[in-house]
């Protein structure tokens, strides 16, 4: 099992082509939940618990902000280093704002605000975006012959 929550089209398009190797090799099927839900609202309304100020130092995560940083600490909090409670907020309002920041020199490899990140915001969003890619996969996208149950 891989379970991974980038929103990117390249480890998208990676786990997809990994998808396909195995059905073409073993005719196993691999599908590949995240890559079917909607990038941006991945997490529905899971952010909304957030305070307005946090929300706002956050901006548009698209890496290693509170969201990512919360469901490492609920999934396998081992792994997460405890000096991200220390971490400046790095993010921007937009979209644009936030990629340019990600093409700076010094940038730190994270965009939004760690800081942030909770136990219970990471169970938060998991519970509320794995059912979502389960309901998505089996009512909307249903590939033909059907998934093993």
């Amino acid at each position: 099992m891989v379970v991974h929550v980038h929103g990117s089209p390249l480890p998208i398009g990676a786990l997809d082509e990994a998808g396909d190797f195995f059905h073409d090799t073993y005719g196993g099927q691999m599908v590949n939940l995240w890559g079917l839900l909607p990038v941006l609202g991945g997490w529905g309304d899971a952010m909304k618990s957030m305070t307005a100020t946090q929300r706002r130092d956050d901006g548009v995560s698209l890496h290693g902000g509170a969201d990512e940083h919360s469901m490492m600490l609920y999934l396998a909090p081992r792994l997460v280093a405890p000096a991200f409670r220390r971490a400046p907020d790095v993010s921007g309002a937009r979209y644009e704002q936030s990629f340019a920041v990600a093409q700076q020199p010094n940038w730190p490899g994270y965009i939004g605000a760690p800081r942030h990140a909770s136990v219970a915001l990471g169970k938060q969003i998991w519970c509320e975006c794995h059912p979502r890619g389960e309901r998505h996969l089996r009512l909307e996208r249903r590939p033909q012959g059907g998934l093993p149950q």
